[in-house]
């Protein structure tokens, strides 16, 4: 009879039993309880799987690579994989203890999947060459989890994998460009710290719904895309000298994230979100200066979706005393409203009230950049001075002065105007309409000054 193991997971090579538990169950040695088996008896039977496999595989296309598996099986102490290159192998539902893979070479296709390591799991180093993937969903690491300096350049999946202690991924990198496999820890748990310094990912990283329980930092990681939406920081994540000009933060708990110094994307010298410079009408909204070509994209999030996202982002740079970073979110939260009150004012269902709102703040945006920019405001307030004094015939200051075309200096706030006898009804509503004009151009202006001196 095979070992009860095998016989029950209908293992293609079934391993003679050699092993008898006090229940009567019989075992082989990969899948006995680690009492009943002698530890390098087992390690070497491991390596000459894997070497077996390996060299089978050698003069073969990878479409064609046999799989070395290593299902079920209980390894027992301090299993040392330290430097091997692996074969398409499988630890499906595997049992560690402490394990050592650092600097090992996957490759072709590994899957952890369900695997538990009981103690310390030791990556640092390895390596998923081109080609290969490396599977690690709902996998649970008991102990500390070490992928420092660890080499990603294939598909890497954490998907639904818990880290009960410290996980580290300091200096892990992929060295392939973002149309890569992606990296993904969706759906992960983190119960202790878990450390994402000077990350280089090149390809999509995707963060959606983990769930990040103690201390997070990702301190100048830099991705080539990443995504955080519907993610759970119960303590306030690092983000120190992030580039985030590919990151995704549609969804994302900002109000968690503390940004310290960071490489937003840029749109005329305004620091914005990369979800705002995705496909509007076969553009983003804002043509993002500082990175190259997006590429072709989904439908980006509604206007409405990324005013919200703006907004909470001006409040979080508020909270730190960045008044610079809230004067950028300022105008992209208003800029997002503005294409809002276009779209709604568009088509043949189209608001009215709503083009009055597109209207309004277009000219805010026109004499004041949202009250952001005060040279143009200043500008602006000129104009409307002198504007006047373009299309009155002749020029006296004289005072009073009949006819349709008053004197231009009735045209100036806190100036009084001449009587109904002198001018005409027309003059007179022209002059005032000047007169408001040029008094709420001069608020705005100061508004402008007031916000740049204050930032």
């Amino acid at each position: 009879m095979p070992c009860c193991v095998c016989g029950a997971e209908f293992w293609d090579d079934n391993q003679n039993p050699l092993i008898t538990d006090i229940e009567g169950d019989e075992y082989c040695i990969l899948h006995a309880p680690i009492e009943y088996k002698d530890h390098e008896d087992l390690m070497n039977v491991v390596w000459e799987r894997i070497n077996c496999v390996f060299e089978k595989n050698l003069d073969k296309p990878q479409d064609e690579y046999e799989t070395c598996s290593l299902d079920y099986t209980v390894f027992g102490e301090f299993s040392d994989f330290c430097g091997l290159k692996f074969p398409k192998t499988n630890f499906y539902k595997a049992i560690f203890s402490v394990v050592d893979f650092s600097g090992s070479e996957f490759c072709s296709d590994m899957g952890f999947e369900f695997a538990v390591f009981k103690s310390q799991a030791c990556f640092i180093g390895a390596e998923v060459r081109d080609g290969g993937s490396l599977d690690y969903s709902y996998c649970v690491f008991q102990d500390e989890a070490i992928f420092q300096s660890a080499v990603f350049d294939g598909y890497v999946s954490f998907f639904r994998t818990t880290f009960e202690k410290n996980a580290e991924f300091t200096y892990s990198k992929q060295n392939m460009t973002p149309l890569s496999p992606t990296i993904t820890f969706r759906e992960a748990m983190f119960i202790e710290a878990s450390l994402f310094l000077s990350v280089d990912y090149k390809s999509i990283t995707c963060f959606d719904r983990t769930h990040f329980c103690a201390e997070s930092d990702f301190t100048k990681s830099k991705f080539g895309g990443v995504s955080f939406r519907n993610c759970i920081f119960e303590e306030q994540a690092v983000f120190d000298r992030v580039d985030l000009r590919r990151t995704q933060l549609i969804g994302a708990p900002v109000e968690k994230i503390r940004f310290i110094a960071c490489v937003w994307p840029i749109y005329k010298n305004k620091r914005i979100v990369f979800d705002s410079g995705v496909s509007f009408r076969g553009r983003g909204y804002f043509r993002i200066e500082n990175i190259g070509p997006i590429g072709l994209q989904p439908k980006g999030p509604p206007p409405e979706q990324l005013a919200d996202l703006f907004r909470r982002l001006k409040k979080v740079a508020q909270q730190e005393q960045d008044q610079t970073l809230a004067s950028d979110f300022h105008y992209g939260e208003k800029e997002m409203r503005r294409m809002k009150a276009l779209e709604l004012s568009s088509g043949d269902g189209g608001k009215l009230s709503e083009f009055g709102v597109y209207a309004l703040l277009s000219i805010y945006k026109l004499c004041s950049g949202y009250g952001e920019a005060p040279f143009r405001a200043l500008f602006a307030l000129v104009f409307f001075i002198f504007l006047p004094f373009a299309v009155v015939c002749g020029f006296d200051f004289a005072i009073p002065v009949a006819g349709p075309f008053p004197n231009w200096i009735h045209f100036i706030p806190l100036v009084k105007l001449p009587s109904l006898e002198k001018v005409s009804n027309i003059s007179i509503l022209l002059m005032i309409t000047s007169q408001v004009v040029i008094s709420l151009q001069a608020a705005l202006a100061g508004f402008a000054l007031r916000n740049r001196f204050r930032r």
